[in-house]
């Protein structure tokens, strides 16, 4: 399965990055790289990841980041839509 990120979820591990590393540069690349790392993973059983709120978007978690994607099994592709902090308000967003 190919895993595709939106331009939305790119910005947020930019946004990530640029935060982490406010305070530790080597950290905030470690951390993004491993947050990448969880992504390329969804190639594996992504279907093995609940469901959050009504609609067809899936949750991973990393740590205190949540990864929210979506899964079409006709194209065999997972598609990240956004890279976020658990703490923001998912509620809140169209795509859920």
């Amino acid at each position: 399965m190919r895993v595709h990120l939106l331009p939305e979820a790119e910005q947020d591990l930019i946004a990530i990055h640029e935060y982490i590393a406010r305070h530790d540069r080597r950290r905030a690349l470690a951390f993004v790289l491993s947050l990448r790392d969880k992504i390329e993973a969804l190639s594996h059983m992504p279907d093995a990841h609940p469901f959050i709120g009504r609609g067809d978007v899936r949750r991973r978690l990393h740590g205190r980041y949540v990864i929210l994607f979506r899964l079409d099994l006709a194209r065999s592709r997972v598609t990240v839509q956004r890279v976020l902090h658990s703490a923001q308000d998912l509620e809140k967003l169209e795509l859920l």
